[in-house]
């Protein structure tokens, strides 16, 4: 319960922060219009360019030119899809989200077979996961030009043409600071199990387990009932007024709580199978390690980029589903769902960022019938 509310607590502020520039930006005109554009433009481009090149340099390497090479196209390719997801380029969003998906699922079926064949797995297999999440990105990129809904194709849809959709996303890059700033100022408050203390296999498991509990808050929360309080227009093409949105927005941090309450509780279910190696068997008496000033603004720039890509995306979605002609439940409902779940994984895209990785100490030593843990206590008394 505590470890929600200290999720949800920075969010109040935060995301009223983002509506009060949201309305402002909205009603400003002329040359402060292209501002704004630009530097919103710019701050989409430089975090998909920070993703792109902090995950590719710690899976690539740069010991050797294939390496550089791969992780400077991945800042290209992250610069152009984070301001493409950002000005509201809907099948960018889709496509990314595509490529995501296959990439995650083949990186975590070559884990399967690594650990049952109790080796390390090859290089290679980075590769074909890169490769072929760029193709199924690709592929989504093109049937998106193909699919129908009310009459218009989805990929004719260059950006939104709500004047007010970039003072949106201006809204968003305060909102995502300002929220990772709140919960790194918070993080060493109280004494919850700590996701810190799993093993990356652990954390993808607990974060697993916590999926359908934020899915279902984002979609019967954001999606259901916070558009019966908003009026006839939802800030999208029309004058934007603060008091009107806010109680939307403050209900928005309601699935933020369920979601740190069930990570809650299956980072605590998770402990004794997954925790890493010499940490306390009683997850309460776990203490993560304290970070410098310099590692800790790092680690919030880091996370806030990735919240911004994500809020963007879901922008990118809701407003041409709108389009389309979409009512705003129902264009909620899938935007909302579709962000859960991955926002719902958010924080391990920064661990990936950090250098993460996978135990290669359990490696030769993994059965299915002996969990890490066991491993654990075996090495402690040796």
């Amino acid at each position: 319960m505590f470890q929600g509310f200290k999720d949800a607590a920075g969010q109040v502020a935060a995301k009223l922060t983002g509506l009060a520039v949201f309305s402002a930006s909205s009603m400003a005109g002329g040359t402060a219009v292209r501002v704004v554009s630009n530097v919103v433009t710019a701050t989409g481009a430089v975090s998909g360019a920070v993703i792109a090149v902090r995950i590719a340099r710690h899976q690539f390497g740069t010991d050797t030119a294939a390496a550089r090479a791969a992780t400077a196209l991945s800042a290209v390719a992250g610069a152009g899809l984070g301001a493409a997801i950002t000005v509201g380029h809907a099948p960018a969003a889709l496509a990314l989200e595509w490529a995501v998906l296959e990439a995650g699922f083949l990186i975590v079926m070559f884990r399967c077979f690594a650990v049952r064949a109790g080796d390390e797995g090859h290089p290679r297999e980075k590769a074909v996961a890169a490769l072929a999440a760029v193709g199924v990105g690709a592929i989504g990129y093109a049937l998106h030009g193909h699919i129908q809904v009310g009459g218009r194709a989805v990929g004719t849809f260059w950006r939104p043409s709500d004047p007010n959709f970039m003072a949106r996303q201006s809204g968003v890059i305060f909102e995502a600071i300002l929220v990772e700033c709140f919960k790194d100022a918070l993080s060493g408050v109280g004494s919850p199990p700590d996701r810190r203390g799993l093993t990356l296999e652990g954390r993808i498991s607990a974060a697993a387990k916590g999926l359908p509990a934020y899915v279902a808050a984002s979609v019967f929360i954001n999606g259901l009932a916070g558009t019966s309080f908003l009026p006839e227009t939802d800030g999208l093409g029309g004058r934007v007024h603060f008091s009107q949105l806010a109680p939307t927005v403050l209900l928005g941090c309601l699935p933020n709580w369920v979601r740190g309450t069930a990570n809650f509780v299956a980072v605590e279910h998770s402990w004794g199978y997954w925790r890493k190696d010499g940490e306390p068997a009683n997850p309460l008496e776990y203490r993560p390690k304290k970070k410098e000033l310099a590692d800790r603004v790092s680690s919030v720039l880091q996370k806030s980029a990735v919240r911004f890509t994500l809020i963007a995306g879901r922008n990118a979605v809701y407003a041409s589903l709108r389009e389309m002609g979409f009512s705003m439940q129902g264009a909620a409902l899938w935007a909302q769902g579709i962000y859960a779940v991955f926002a719902q994984y958010r924080d391990l895209y920064a661990d990936l960022m950090s250098g993460e990785g996978w135990t290669p100490a359990l490696m030769p030593l993994w059965s299915c019938a002996e969990p890490p843990s066991a491993f654990h206590s075996s090495a402690e008394r040796s």
